[in-house]
C-alpha cells in the first residue's frame, strides 16, 4: 500500500500511521523542517502487549529525507525478538512501517543498517534498540561490516539518548527511546 501524503509534523503524524496501519507502507513525506536537502531516517517503535502471549510487537517508521535518492536496508540483527514484517527501500521523501515482536520479559532488542550505496563512497546508518532496559545506540559513517558484538556492548552501555557525529562523512545520528517510543534521526 502506497500513500501519498505532504506531512508537516512527522513526529505527530507516526502515531496516526502506527495506530491505523496494520501492514507496512510507504508514503511520501516531508522533513519536519522543510529541508529536502539533508538525510532524515526517523525510526519511532511503538509497542502493544498482546496480553494472551504476554508478547511486544513493535512499528518502526523509518524515512528518507536527505538529497539520496534511494536509501536500502543491508543488514539487520535481533538479539531477541524478530521481524515479522519486510524492510523495503526508502525512496527520497517515503517512508515504510515494518513490525518486530518479541516475547516479555526479554522484549525486543535489535539493530537496523539502512546505506545509500554499494560502492567505497557510499554512507550506512546504524541504529540499535533496547526496548526492555530503555536504551538506544546510534552510529553513521562509511559503508563497511557493522560488528553487532560491539554494537551490543555499546548499546548496553548507552542511555535512552544517543548522539553520534560521523567524523568522516559528516552525518549525525540520533538515536532516542523514551518509555516505550523510540526514534531514530539520520541527518547530513
Amino acid at each position: 500500500m502506497v500513500h501519498d501524503v505532504a506531512v508537516e509534523d512527522v513526529l505527530a503524524a507516526e502515531a496516526a500511521i502506527v495506530a491505523v496501519t496494520p501492514s507496512p507502507v510507504v508514503a511520501a513525506t516531508q522533513s519536519p523542517e522543510g529541508n529536502r536537502g539533508r538525510l532524515s531516517l526517523i525510526t519511532v517503535l511503538s509497542v502493544l502487549e498482546l496480553d494472551s502471549k504476554a508478547e511486544v510487537v513493535l512499528s518502526t517508521t523509518t524515512a528518507n529525507f536527505g538529497k539520496s535518492p534511494r536509501l536500502h536496508i543491508i543488514d539487520t540483527h535481533f538479539w531477541s525478538g524478530r521481524a515479522i514484517s519486510g524492510f523495503p527501500a526508502l525512496h527520497k521523501n517515503f517512508y515504510a512501517v515494518p513490525k518486530q515482536q518479541g516475547t516479555l520479559p526479554q522484549g525486543i532488542k535489535w539493530g537496523l543498517v539502512y546505506a545509500d550505496g554499494d560502492e567505497t563512497t557510499a554512507r550506512k546508518w546504524v541504529a540499535a534498540f533496547d526496548t526492555t532496559a530503555g536504551k538506544a545506540y546510534a552510529e553513521a559513517g562509511p559503508i563497511g561490516p557493522v560488528d553487532w558484538n560491539v554494537v551490543e556492548v555499546k548499546l548496553d552501555a548507552s542511555e535512552s539518548k544517543s548522539i553520534y557525529t560521523d567524523p568522516i562523512m559528516g552525518g549525525i545520528t540520533t538515536a532516542e527511546i523514551n518509555g516505550l517510543t523510540a526514534k531514530a534521526i539520520f541527518s547530513g
